[in-house]
């Protein structure tokens, strides 16, 4: 499991070390892949963002570890169980369910059966309109940085605050959808006056609604403004 797929599971990732590794390994061959001077130039990008790296990839961990564990509780077989059925060994499997493998994330069936409900109906939207999410701009706001904000983004080689917030609507049934499915990832609002939601966007950045989508039916999908 790599780590974008890991941020999104439920469970805590058993492959931490490897992926603490994965992120600092992905930006050093970006930076060694695009520059090519190996002077002063590349130490210097080099270790500012093998820094941003190395803070990314703690955070990833943190994120990891505040997550529950799964667990597993298998039947154990022995020599007395090799005259019954399967029917019956499955049964015994489903006894030690009800008692041990409890849902630790979401022992509510109610919950989980809607919420695959919507991811399905997400999916059968999705194939229907070609992979593709149709949106309106409704507005954007262009943000006013003062001097040491600016400064402080360029000594940190990162956008601290937002330049930018962009109102977009995929319509309210599909604002309400993404936000089940895609959780945290979307900013859902509601407008006070006409009661119809609306997505905020920072900086021009679809790539977590991409990516999210794309993670969770394993298909590309694309975004149009109309």
């Amino acid at each position: 499991m790599s780590y974008i797929t890991s941020n999104l599971a439920p469970y805590r990732s058993k492959d931490i070390g490897k992926e603490f590794s994965e992120i600092l390994a992905e930006d050093y061959e970006w930076v060694r892949s695009s520059i090519e001077d190996r002077g002063i130039i590349f130490f210097l990008a080099t270790v500012s963002v093998m820094t941003l790296s190395l803070l990314k990839a703690i955070s990833h961990v943190i994120t990891q570890m505040q997550k529950p564990v799964m667990e597993y509780n298998h039947l154990k077989l022995h020599r007395g169980m090799e005259s019954e059925s399967i029917t019956q060994i499955l049964t015994r499997r489903e006894c030690i369910d009800e008692v041990k493998n409890h849902d630790n994330l979401c022992p509510n069936n109610k919950v989980k059966t809607e919420k695959v409900e919507k991811l399905n109906t997400l999916r059968n939207y999705l194939y229907q309109h070609d992979l593709t999410l149709h949106a309106t701009v409704l507005k954007t706001i262009n943000h006013k940085l003062t001097d040491d904000e600016l400064i402080e983004m360029y000594r940190l080689g990162e956008i601290t605050k937002p330049l930018t917030t962009t109102h977009i609507t995929f319509g309210d049934n599909l604002n309400r959808l993404l936000k089940d499915t895609l959780g945290n990832t979307i900013d859902l609002k509601t407008n006070r006056v006409t009661k119809e939601t609306y997505l905020r966007i920072f900086n021009d950045d679809y790539m977590p609604i991409k990516e999210g989508l794309q993670n969770l039916y394993n298909e590309k999908v694309k975004l149009k403004f109309d």
